[in-house]
């Protein structure tokens, strides 16, 4: 079972406002069988927070190197890779100058490094971090003992090949999880 893992931070957002993903990978793929997904909201607290969250949990799951992940890289320092022009527009556009990033930035490093020196935020945080380390735990377990994921992921090992689709754009038969990829390079060429 493939897996994504990632944080929004827009201003007013709202857990059930039917946001699926900024990624041009994953948001494809969701919107073409939303059934096959499942959103789960394992946290909720500032940008900061969740950033490092996010960043915290892909580097656990060593996501940029699982090749069940979705996710290319473990999120450390990187923001907006990957994403379409027109979600980069959006992006810059909710946000401040690059003067006003780094100023924001260097704030949040620092108190970012001043709230962990504390050992009862360093307590709370580590808790956090052990309570989502548990869900992500159970819902793992949750998997294992569902008999047809144990079928699924025996098949994959076994020579099972998924169903290929052809790209709309040059009609190469792609698998599921490049064929997202593949659409976006080919309409970019022609």
């Amino acid at each position: 079972m493939k897996w994504y893992v990632g944080s929004r931070t827009a201003k007013n957002c709202h857990p059930h406002d039917g946001y699926l993903s900024s990624s041009k990978i994953v948001k494809p793929l969701i919107q073409a069988s939303p059934t096959e997904w499942k959103k789960e909201i394992i946290a909720m607290g500032t940008i900061e927070e969740m950033r490092e969250l996010e960043t915290t949990i892909l580097t656990l799951m060593s996501a940029a190197r699982d090749p069940r992940s979705f996710n290319r890289h473990n999120a450390i320092g990187c923001r907006c890779s990957g994403h379409t022009d027109e979600t980069i527009k959006k992006i810059k556009d909710n946000h401040h100058s690059k003067k006003d990033v780094e100023a924001y930035s260097e704030g949040v490093s620092k108190r970012s490094k001043e709230s962990w020196a504390d050992p009862l935020t360093r307590e709370n945080r580590l808790n956090s971090l052990q309570k989502v380390s548990k869900q992500i735990g159970a819902s793992v377990k949750a998997l294992w003992q569902d008999p047809s994921y144990r079928e699924r992921l025996s098949n994959s090992h076994r020579g099972f090949k998924p169903i290929k689709s052809p790209c709309k754009y040059c009609s190469m038969m792609c698998a599921p999880n490049t064929i997202a990829r593949h659409e976006v390079i080919c309409a970019k060429k022609g």
